[in-house]
């Protein structure tokens, strides 16, 4: 006789609060365990969306399952941020994993200088992480090479902010909202910016508040995430993801889940062509389809039924 095929655990997400001091990497890996632990194959992928520092906290959205696959999809999404800089001091890694060492002389900035200062970082700007980041270089992370005390040249990128406001500053003390695109630094942005105004900074907390539809309304910290737990924790929300969700039968779940193409009429579920979610008739998801104008739903990426609980 083979060998039994591997569970097929529920497709979900869970929003983690993560608090200061643990990595992205080691939060991935307590919901890793808690879902091994509930059965669900030692083998089961289990990733997150957009790491956070190790000095950051706040929204970490981890995907389990088959929706690891949609990773990439809250990645994209737009993030804000709640960051504290303390000007007039620097550090290697652009924040206070190094201790912070004062500038000397540093100049006297005003509220009205830095709010002139703010607009140049507004839109489409060419950014440079941080040598201390994930960036690879060839061929390893910038951050690695950094500790081993290597030279490290980083490329610029293009980023996008959206949004930008001083929430706070006492001459030394700045905090900034930021609400920008995938791929921004935020200790990059308190960088550049401290340069415009003649100056350093370092970053000494920054709070992830919100990746697209995901926010901490409702989020868990790593605590709370057990074996028995986690099957309640997991959701996977089409309109998180600003998708429309279809409801199918049995026969048309089937034929989507095994790649097939189903047609569900727009007099009986109203909507728009274009990409939507599909759910079955007791709501778990099914896929994510492209919706043609007479009907179609080709699938795009299927979620089949678990076979663990």
């Amino acid at each position: 006789m083979g060998k039994p095929p591997p569970p097929i655990p529920p497709a979900g997400l869970l929003v983690l609060n993560k608090p200061a001091g643990v990595t992205s990497r080691a939060a991935v890996n307590i919901v890793q365990g808690a879902a091994r632990d509930a059965g669900w194959g030692r083998r089961v992928k289990v990733g997150h969306a957009g790491t956070l520092d190790p000095i950051a906290t706040g929204v970490l959205v981890v995907c389990v399952g088959k929706a690891t696959r949609l990773i990439d999809r809250v990645q994209a999404q737009p993030k804000t941020y709640e960051a504290g800089f303390l000007l007039h001091t620097s550090s290697p890694s652009l924040d206070v994993e190094h201790e912070p060492v004062p500038v000397p002389n540093p100049p006297s900035l005003s509220r009205d200088q830095i709010d002139a200062a703010l607009p140049a970082f507004l839109g489409e700007i060419d950014q440079t992480p941080p040598a201390f980041s994930a960036v690879k270089v060839g061929g390893r992370r910038a951050y690695k090479l950094a500790r081993e005390g290597e030279e490290v040249t980083i490329e610029s990128k293009r980023v996008r902010v959206d949004r930008l406001e001083v929430t706070g500053y006492d001459g030394e003390r700045l905090g900034l909202r930021i609400e920008c695109g995938s791929g921004f630094y935020v200790r990059s942005l308190g960088r550049d910016l401290a340069k415009a105004l003649g100056t350093e900074a370092v970053m000494e907390s920054l709070l992830r508040s919100r990746i697209g539809g995901f926010d901490l309304d409702g989020a868990v910290t790593p605590d709370d995430v057990t074996a028995e737990s986690l099957p309640g924790l997991l959701s996977l929300s089409f309109e998180r993801f600003g998708l429309t969700t279809l409801t199918c039968d049995d026969a048309q779940a089937g034929d989507l889940r095994g790649g097939r193409y189903a047609q569900i009429p727009f007099q009986d579920a109203p909507g728009e062509p274009g990409e939507c979610g599909v759910r079955d008739k007791v709501g778990r998801p099914v896929c994510l389809a492209e919706r043609d104008r007479d009907g179609t739903l080709r699938p795009k990426v299927t979620f089949p039924l678990p076979t663990v609980e």
